[in-house]
């Protein structure tokens, strides 16, 4: 595995040409990312996964991870320039090419808010996991339910992150009032 930070996209050439020959497969992974007004590098990152001269060799795969679908800024003058031609709305150049950087990747994966019973299916996985790695069994209680939904509320989601970093907290206050 090979993590690199946007701002090295600018090496992908280099990076491909030190690990093409290597007898081993490699996912180049950039976690995270986005892209601000200015920045350039995606460009980069854009032409490595068309199959231009900077593409990966055979042993690379690129994964990207992003809490964007597009990984562009958007704003609401970018929706403006869109025109009919034959009756039919087209895009304006402006949001095809913010568009089209996150369209070259061939698998995405979202993550949907949960509803509020799968919140707490998972709420009561982590708690319970997180119990157990403590040695520790946690009645899983009405109040525990309704602190898990008045925590997604404070977070203003509800999701598997939600769900843990609620776990990893109800635990620790747990095993403080145990002990005191």
């Amino acid at each position: 595995m090979i993590q690199i930070e946007k701002e090295d996209l600018i090496y992908l050439s280099e990076i491909f040409s030190a690990v093409e020959d290597q007898p081993y497969r490699f996912i180049l992974l950039c976690d995270d990312l986005t892209f601000e007004p200015g920045e350039l590098s995606y460009k980069m990152l854009k032409s490595a996964l068309d199959g231009s001269v900077y593409s990966p060799p055979e042993n690379v795969l690129i994964y990207v991870t992003s809490n964007r679908r597009h990984l562009l800024p958007e704003y609401e003058t970018d929706q403006r320039g869109g025109m009919f031609v034959n009756g039919e709305l087209q895009q304006s150049e402006v949001m095809d090419e913010k568009i089209s950087l996150s369209d070259r990747f061939g698998l995405w994966v979202a993550f949907y808010a949960f509803s509020q019973d799968r919140y707490l299916d998972a709420v009561r996985l982590a708690v319970t996991r997180e119990a157990r790695e403590r040695h520790v069994e946690i009645p899983l209680t009405k109040e525990l339910e309704q602190e898990a939904i008045k925590w997604s509320h404070d977070k203003s989601k509800r999701c598997g992150r939600t769900a843990y970093q609620f776990s990893k907290n109800y635990v620790g206050r747990y095993l403080l009032a145990r002990q005191g």
